[in-house]
């Protein structure tokens, strides 16, 4: 809470100063007032009364403290210390810090021919492309798997910012991932293609738009050729809404690569 800066007993001591202000008020201007109004009784409950507030005060607040030293134990450092085990996050982590992932052709034959053996940072529009668009290869499901472990780590983080329990200057450990995840077009469009709750608390960036979703990012035309010219398939709604020019394209690159059952 907004007064929760001010601290329990200086709070109690600012309201015994409050009555005690108040009792030399009335006796520097009891000439004014009533002589049967100003007793010791009334003195006494006036004084009672509000140190009875300022003693509930102190109490609210070290109740929430409290409260906020509980969530502080049992939600916040399990999930900041979860960061240190997110084994299924690695490729992801490494992507962005520019360390292509490898992988061998008897891995996924599709994706050798598409990545050549090692996805990168550049890569991200093709791997984090609406899978419901066209479809995706064992390779490129491991490293989207990947990205939806970092992503839900940031999103718990994101919760506990939202709770009051941290804020996003606490969070400088996990600034410069966070920074490459909300300045990369590819991985916001996937938080906006699988509708993933991010509303901005971590980085202004990060925040999930549906209405911005794309298939892909980049031109779409030209993601498809590759796409279609290493075997994978477009889903059929897709391919009913495409314009002619492009479906002119995918026939070519159906011929020329020999791939008989791509469009289905």
């Amino acid at each position: 809470m907004a007064w929760e800066w001010i601290g329990a007993h200086r709070l109690l001591i600012i309201v015994v100063g409050a009555a005690i202000a108040a009792i030399a008020g009335i006796i520097t201007y009891e000439q004014n007032i009533p002589r049967d109004w100003i007793n010791v009784d009334r003195i006494l409950a006036l004084v009672t009364a509000l140190i009875g507030i300022g003693t509930a005060i102190a109490g609210i607040i070290t109740y929430e403290r409290k409260k906020k030293n509980e969530l502080l134990t049992q939600v916040v450092m399990p999930v900041l210390s979860e960061y240190n085990d997110l084994e299924d996050a690695d490729i992801a982590v490494d992507i962005l810090n520019d360390y292509p992932y490898e992988f061998m052709q008897t891995d996924d034959p599709k994706a050798l021919h598409l990545y050549s053996g090692r996805i990168s940072k550049e890569d991200l529009p093709l791997v984090l492309r609406d899978n419901r668009w066209v479809d995706t290869s064992p390779v490129e499901d491991k490293v989207v798997r990947s990205f939806d472990a970092l992503l839900y780590f940031f999103a718990k983080l994101e919760y506990v910012v939202k709770l009051g329990l941290l804020k996003r200057s606490d969070l400088t450990l996990f600034k410069y991932e966070i920074d490459r995840v909300a300045d990369d077009e590819a991985i916001c469009n996937f938080v906006n293609v699988n509708k993933l709750s991010f509303d901005g608390e971590l980085n202004d960036k990060l925040k999930m738009k549906e209405d911005n979703a794309l298939n892909i990012v980049g031109k779409e035309d030209k993601q498809l050729e590759k796409l279609v010219g290493a075997g994978y398939r477009v889903n059929q709604e897709y391919r009913r809404r495409v314009k002619r020019p492009v479906k002119k394209r995918w026939r070519w690159l159906k011929a020329s690569a020999g791939l008989s059952n791509v469009l289905t």
